[in-house]
């Protein structure tokens, strides 16, 4: 097999594969600790698309996001269900939807949330509930498929075992491993480094960038526009397999020249879920990245530069799950701490097992060729899906 169709076969494939195993998040906050009771649910507007679910092109939008919720979050007590009263519904302009109601049951013994919120259409997804009860006390748990339901005492009887440090861990390596985004780019890293050792900075490098803004955002001090940061991040992708086919075709003009024209058209154009000025920004920071390539003799320097500021925004997507959980302040710097510690550890993995076998497999496989045409492919994906989304 010739390797233009080796590296179609492989993106195709590996394409499939991100697309059923997209990270998939959305958040409820039951407050039982006052009456009446409160809920609140958080869907990301991207998710809902996946349901063909959009405000621009829904006339019932509103009514099908209450139904999707009343139907596909549940709480029961005693085995029957709550009644569920929902409010407005409110796209907010971080690319949130924000659903707000009140749930009453006729008692409030043995209680239990069940949750299949976008299960129908990303079978990775998870739910993460946040419940508030009568004592002030404060639990969280995480609903997958195949652990959609949680169930307790009741308002006033919450389990006593909160989220460990070594739970949270685990979340960061779950995170990492199935966030196809993410990986993409450490394997583009791989494909870019010559040697052990530029691989080495640049990993490092990644990993500072992502873990000052994870910090920052999972402890509140900014907000960043989730739909932005989903965008850039599959444009770092995207660029970082501009580069390595840059460097490897001679450094021709014309691949950072058509890159920058395609943004600036898309600004022009106007892009839903990445404001103008923001591309435009991007397309001079392109620019003056592959100038300063060009005539600098010290190219490893300027490429490290690079990662580390594309690592701010991956860490902006690793902090969503944190920030959204609405975590007790004595808690979350366990959270932070571990899940950053699992993004760390996961990384590590991928780096460790992947960059032995490429070397291997290099010998016999033109490995960059196929392995920058995936990425690429991928990276163009996420990144236009993301930004009109």
């Amino acid at each position: 097999m010739k390797p233009v169709w080796l590296a179609l076969l492989l993106l195709t494939l590996w394409a499939g594969a991100a697309q059923a195993h997209t990270r998939s998040y959305s958040y409820s906050l039951w407050e039982l600790d006052n009456e009446p009771w409160l809920l609140t649910v958080r869907i990301n507007q991207y998710d809902l698309t996946r349901l063909q679910l959009h405000p621009a092109y829904s006339d019932d939008y509103q009514a099908r996001v209450r139904q999707l919720v009343r139907e596909r979050l549940v709480l029961t007590a005693d085995g029957q269900a709550c009644d569920l009263q929902l409010r407005e519904v409110h796209l907010n302009t971080d690319g949130w939807v924000r659903v707000s109601g009140q749930p009453s049951c006729p008692q409030q013994d043995r209680l239990m949330i069940r949750s299949q919120l976008l299960l129908d259409a990303v079978s990775a997804h998870m739910h993460f509930v946040t419940v508030r009860d009568g004592q002030g006390g404060v639990a969280e748990k995480v609903l997958t498929e195949t652990d959609n339901h949680w169930a307790f005492a009741g308002a006033e009887a919450l389990p006593q075992a909160p989220q460990s440090l070594g739970s949270y861990w685990w979340l960061g390596i779950e995170h990492i491993l199935s966030g196809w985004d993410h990986l993409a780019f450490v394997f583009g890293l791989l494909l870019l480094a010559g040697s052990l050792t530029q691989l080495a900075w640049l990993v490092t490098g990644f990993t500072l960038a992502h873990s000052i803004t994870l910090a920052l955002a999972a402890l509140g001090q900014v907000q960043p526009v989730s739909s932005a940061v989903e965008a850039l991040i599959g444009l770092s992708i995207l660029l970082v397999a501009l580069e390595n086919t840059w460097e490897r075709s001679g450094k021709p003009l014309l691949l950072p020249a058509l890159a920058c024209v395609i943004l600036l058209a898309l600004a022009g154009l106007g892009a839903p879920g990445l404001p103008a000025l923001a591309l435009l920004g991007v397309a001079v920071f392109v620019a003056a990245y592959f100038r300063l390539l060009t005539i600098s003799a010290h190219a490893v320097r300027w490429r490290l530069l690079i990662v580390f500021a594309f690592g701010l925004f991956h860490g902006f997507g690793f902090a969503g799950i944190l920030a959204e959980m609405a975590l007790p302040e004595e808690r979350l710097l366990t959270a932070l701490f571990g899940f950053n510690l699992g993004v760390e550890c996961g990384q590590l993995v991928v780096v460790v097992v992947l960059w032995p076998l490429l070397r291997g497999l290099s010998r016999r496989l033109p490995v960059e060729q196929l392995g920058t045409t995936a990425i690429a492919g991928l990276g163009t994906f996420w990144f236009i899906t993301r930004a009109l989304a």
